[in-house]
């Protein structure tokens, strides 16, 4: 019995000369001279029209505009960051933040045009029909981003000027910040500039070292337009200093991450997600459902969609702590239920900067 390659038409073209006859042409000479017993003319069409689909390059989509949407919310965001918390300039963010992002955002988020208030916001129109993406800049709360086809914050009036910025601390290193200043440090020269360069993988980015040895800083050194005092988007190291603040939570509030967390949509017993616990989540043990590893939240960071239209909707596929599945949804459901536990919006907004930050 023949295999399928001693069996296979287009196994059986042969080599094309070149320069002789056309692709199209290639393949219907040899059909012509090599049908064989078990193969009907039906064929020959179908194989035909589908090399032509083959040969054919494929035409990119066109972004749509609730992708565009999302490009025009992240450098929005990032912008806004950028110029307003951490004093950069727009060059040096477009450089940086705004380059070797998701492949699919990078065009859009490069040709987007941006709008800088310098009073503190930063919008992106992305489509005729529907208003800019929209980032304020908010003393102590950094930048907020307006939903999509929204055209200012949700956050509310009262809390603008909440804990007014300022420089820094007067308290010596580290409980403050007096005496900071970038250490160089000869012996760790060698080690510290390795980091700045391809050793830990092409393209790697860093805006900073700093090397402490028994509680004394014994080398620093920061990246062209970064200092002690310069804000950098903490990415998921925002994960550690969430479990952090919810371990004051539970010292403060009465939260007890052994029970099952108290995230208001998964009430009543017929919902089996209720008998997650507030410590599954942090530990990304739920067993909940996510569309990818690691569960790409561009609709919450880019969309400015809520935790409660995003996160809370995801099914359970595994018996919560049998299993990890790193997941950014299991963190924000982690805040949500620390929300809902404190129960007062105005003492939720300052938790963070009264307890630990700042």
């Amino acid at each position: 019995m023949q295999n399928e390659r001693e069996t296979s038409p287009l196994r059986r073209l042969g080599p094309r000369r070149a320069g002789s006859l056309s692709f199209m042409q290639h393949v219907r000479a040899k059909f012509r001279t090599r049908l064989g017993p078990g193969l009907r003319r039906g064929d020959v069409q179908w194989l035909i029209a589908a090399s032509s689909a083959l040969a054919t390059p494929a035409q990119a989509a066109e972004p749509t505009t609730y992708q565009r949407a999302l490009a025009a919310g992240y450098k929005a965001l990032f912008l806004c960051e950028g110029l307003f918390t951490a004093g950069r300039t727009q060059a040096e963010v477009e450089a940086l933040e705004l380059t070797g992002i998701y492949p699919d955002y990078q065009p859009l988020v490069s040709a987007l045009p941006a709008t800088i208030d310098r009073g503190g916001a930063v919008t992106i129109a992305f489509d005729t029909s529907l208003p800019p993406r929209r980032a304020d800049w908010l003393p102590r709360f950094g930048c907020t981003l307006a939903p999509i086809g929204a055209t200012a914050s949700a956050f509310p009036p009262s809390i603008h000027g909440v804990h007014p910025s300022k420089v820094a601390d007067s308290r010596a290193w580290p409980t403050g910040d007096k005496g900071i200043v970038p250490k160089p440090s000869r012996a760790l020269a060698t080690v510290i500039g390795a980091s700045f360069g391809d050793s830990y993988g092409a393209g790697a980015r860093t805006t900073g070292v700093l090397i402490v040895r028994d509680g004394r800083v014994a080398a620093e050194r920061y990246a062209e337009g970064f200092g002690p005092f310069t804000a950098n988007r903490t990415w998921s190291v925002a994960k550690s200093l969430t479990g952090t603040l919810i371990g004051t939570a539970a010292l403060n509030f009465g939260v007890d991450p052994r029970r099952p967390a108290a995230v208001p949509e998964w009430t009543g017993q017929a919902d089996p997600r209720a008998r997650i616990t507030l410590d599954q989540l942090l530990r990304m043990t739920s067993g909940l459902h996510s569309d990818s590893a690691g569960n790409r939240t561009d609709a919450l960071y880019m969309g400015a969609t809520t935790v409660t239209q995003e996160a809370t909707h995801w099914p359970i596929e595994a018996a919560p702590g049998s299993r990890f599945r790193y997941a950014n949804n299991d963190t924000v459901l982690a805040v949500r239920a620390v929300r809902a536990t404190i129960g007062d919006d105005n003492v939720y907004r300052q938790w963070p900067t009264q307890s630990l930050l700042f």
